[in-house]
């Protein structure tokens, strides 16, 4: 039996207070240096836009755009614009636990999630389509058939999984 491939790309180094711009993510490149992968997440819609990294390893960079509304094409394309190919982006990181939570439901997160990939997929096919589920999902006892359905191959070309807090 061959040996499983290790994984092309591990996202792990967040800014250490949030955020998506340049600041933020000059202080991961700071603190654990150049090619290092960082995770930058706007706490609203694609009126934030992605800052230009060039020290970055990879990025990751997501958005929580307004659930019930059509994304507005021309603001998701100016947001990705200084993304180099090859990052991940993805919209409302960890939609399971809000789910969970009743915050929100699967149906309009899987919304959000297949409007932004086709916008992403026509527009922006050098970048990778991120799916990020709660690592505790992983545990004994959970339940992964609820998460059936949010799971799309056509919405997705990485299921990540968020193992924050994961001991």
């Amino acid at each position: 039996v061959a040996p499983e491939p290790e994984p092309s790309t591990v996202i792990g180094a967040c800014p250490l207070t949030g955020g998506m711009s340049a600041a933020a993510g000059l202080r991961v490149i700071t603190r654990w240096g150049e090619g290092v992968a960082v995770r930058l997440f706007a706490s609203g819609g694609f009126g934030t836009v992605a800052p230009v990294l060039p020290d970055a390893g990879h990025i990751l960079a997501s958005w929580k755009p307004a659930l019930g509304q059509p994304l507005d094409r021309a603001a998701v394309l100016a947001a990705l614009a200084p993304l180099p190919a090859g990052s991940k982006v993805t919209v409302w990181h960890e939609p399971d636990v809000k789910a969970i939570k009743g915050s929100e439901t699967y149906a309009r997160m899987t919304q959000a999630h297949t409007e932004f990939a086709a916008i992403v997929r026509a527009d922006r096919p050098d970048l990778d389509l991120v799916g990020i589920v709660a690592g505790y999902r992983f545990a004994p006892g959970q339940d992964l058939a609820r998460l059936d359905g949010y799971i799309d191959p056509a919405t997705f070309d990485v299921l990540g999984v968020d193992l924050d807090g994961i001991t």
